[in-house]
């Protein structure tokens, strides 16, 4: 479904960034083409499914990859 969304609209999904929102993960998708397009606040698996499957970068924050050290 959303591809045939972009193909109708030209535009193109450019690259994905993950963010921390509380406890969970989400994603900003950004979409190029004729106009600009932002879609915010996605499920991050969901995010990452797509960039995987269409093969575009996904960014993410270096402080999500890193594990945290309890003392």
């Amino acid at each position: 479904m959303l591809e045939e969304i972009c193909e109708e609209n030209e535009i193109f999904l450019v690259k994905v960034k993950i963010y921390e929102s509380g406890q969970a993960l989400r994603a900003n998708l950004y979409f190029t083409g004729k106009t600009d397009l932002v879609l915010r606040n996605y499920r991050a698996s969901d995010a990452i499914a797509l960039a995987v499957f269409y093969r575009i970068p996904i960014l993410v924050r270096k402080n999500l990859l890193q594990e945290t050290m309890k003392t």
